[in-house]
């Protein structure tokens, strides 16, 4: 660790401390404005990360910001435990303001840091650069900030650095006397690989550093170095196969930074011994914080337990509260109101709802509103981008909320299927309500329902299937028909699939084979190209 970079990390680790011992959020803001002087930034600011809610706590103030399944530079950094550099955020598809940019800034330039301790993404520590930065980031600022991972670890869980580990970390002549005394065994005429390995390095990214900022002048006046693309490209691809070599020659210094890893090893062991006076009092701790946090976990799924509850209880106890919760929506129509609540008591009792079966067969109300509906243009087909595991997840939710008699889901989503597609998500998520009610009917209860996602030739495929009930009269009516007509009777769910899948032009069949009762059907979709 170089002077600048060591009195940094020294003047840092002591207000971590004073942080600690007194809790006063303003040392987290001196902390916070060292590290924008040391990267000639605009802005920075520290998180703390929760993994099993995915919810961000700006340190400085305890406020929370949801990351969630969002596509987020954030959440890439997060997922990937690794650094994420975009000079030019606002232009980066990746980008999403309110989840990378919650104070709304002006930004020019960002480089997200995740805080990894052990495994586990424990904090996230964000450099926004603004227009009046002109430099942009590099792979050396991610080297230079991994310097201070120890640091920002002990920051997020408010721990303090030991006298000790700040000269581990900061003391080059307290390094070389340890491992001096350890007398490793290495050849003498290896001495000298550190540094002539630590030259090359260092002159090989400058010169890439360099590349990446001429290629940004470049980007910034197209207009006017038109004639000079292609001298342009050719320099790029010479930069390209420059950094090949480079990869290559560390492929080849790889035995020799092994022998050092073995000397790191050793003075971690030395570290290790120093710290052990300290290690009975930081367990009876950490053991006081996971207990207080297992209450505080409990007792909030607790909270949310009784709200679901509330919401999601049986159906005829929690009327009155449905009609309170959309009175607002019929405000102009009393005769809408009328109807509505009119059907949901219907829904409640099983006598008013087999008189509402009785009077929808001798009516022909269904069969027009599925004309009208789903092939008189009323139906618009909206195809956009969706997560092929935020669909998985919509659909997990009706055994929950809608099939709890079926014992489960089984979900099975082939690797060939790209993590994004463009497809008319809504409309399939109807089509998978309308097959489970009209699969409903006749399954057997106590077996899993079986559900296949599958992507070729740009369509994708899905198949929905149980074992079914043989006694069920309405099944026996099933057999009999050799193909899906769309005119089934009694089978409002299978003609409103129908419909649907011929308005999104795919296609849908039944197969039934050792009392396995399966639909198939396929529609279009397209992969997102990055």
């Amino acid at each position: 660790m170089q002077g600048d970079l060591k009195s940094n990390f020294k003047t840092m680790a002591n207000t971590l401390n004073k942080y600690v011992e007194s809790k006063d959020l303003n040392y987290i803001e001196q902390i916070e404005k060292q590290f924008e002087s040391l990267f000639n930034a605009e802005v920075v600011k520290l998180w703390a990360y929760d993994d099993k809610n995915e919810m961000l706590h700006l340190i400085e103030s305890g406020d929370q910001e949801a990351v969630s399944l969002v596509p987020s530079l954030t959440k890439q950094a997060i997922t990937g435990k690794s650094s994420v550099i975009s000079n030019h955020s606002t232009s980066d598809k990746y980008y999403t303001p309110e989840i990378d940019n919650p104070l709304e800034l002006k930004v020019k330039a960002l480089m997200i840091f995740p805080i990894i301790k052990g495994k586990r993404v424990i904090g996230v520590l964000r450099i926004w650069r603004g227009l009046k930065q002109k430099k942009i980031f590099t792979r050396k600022d991610e080297s230079i900030l991994k310097s201070f991972m120890p640091l920002l670890t002990k920051l997020v869980v408010c721990e303090k650095m030991e006298k000790e580990e700040i000269i581990a970390f900061t003391d080059d002549t307290k390094e070389n006397k340890v491992v001096s005394d350890t007398k490793p065994v290495v050849a003498p005429e290896t001495k000298d690989i550190p540094s002539k390995v630590s030259d090359e390095f260092t002159a090989l990214e400058k010169k890439f550093d360099e590349t990446l900022e001429e290629l940004e002048f470049y980007r910034k006046n197209e207009a006017v170095y038109k004639t000079k693309i292609d001298k342009s490209q050719s320099e790029l691809k010479k930069s390209e196969e420059k950094c090949k070599q480079i990869e290559t020659s560390a492929l080849e210094l790889s035995s020799e930074i092994q022998a050092y890893q073995s000397q790191i090893k050793e003075l971690t062991t030395q570290l290790e011994i120093l710290k052990e006076d300290h290690e009975h009092l930081k367990h009876e701790l950490k053991e006081a914080n996971k207990s207080n946090n297992v209450q505080n976990i409990k007792e909030e799924k607790l909270k949310r337990s009784l709200i679901e509850n509330k919401r999601l209880g049986k159906l005829d106890q929690n009327i009155e509260f449905i009609l309170e919760e959309v009175h607002h929506l019929f405000e102009k129509n009393e005769y809408a109101y009328m109807l509505f609540e009119l059907l949901v008591f219907s829904i409640a009792s099983r006598k008013g709802m087999e008189d509402l079966e009785e009077t929808l067969r001798k009516t022909k109300l269904v069969p027009d509103m599925l004309e009208g509906y789903y092939f008189n243009g009323n139906l618009k087909v909206h195809n956009e981008k969706c997560m092929i595991q935020d669909f998985v997840k919509s659909i997990e939710k009706y055994k929950h909320n809608i099939f709890p008699e079926m014992m489960d889901f089984n979900i099975v989503v082939e690797n060939e299927i790209p993590a994004s597609l463009v497809f008319d998500a809504p409309k399939i998520q109807s089509i998978f309500l309308h097959l489970l009610m009209d699969l409903y009917q006749f399954a057997e209860h106590s077996k899993p329902v079986n559900i296949h996602f599958a992507y070729k030739n740009k369509f994708l495929t899905i198949e929905i299937g149980s074992t079914v009930y043989q006694k069920n009269s309405l099944f026996k009516s099933v057999l009999k028909q050799m193909k899906l007509t769309g005119n089934e009777k009694g089978r409002h769910g299978l003609q409103l699939s129908i419909k649907l899948i011929k308005r999104l032009k795919g296609e849908i069949e039944s197969v039934y084979e050792d009392e396995y009762y399966k639909f198939v059907f396929s529609v279009p979709a397209q992969v997102i190209k990055i």
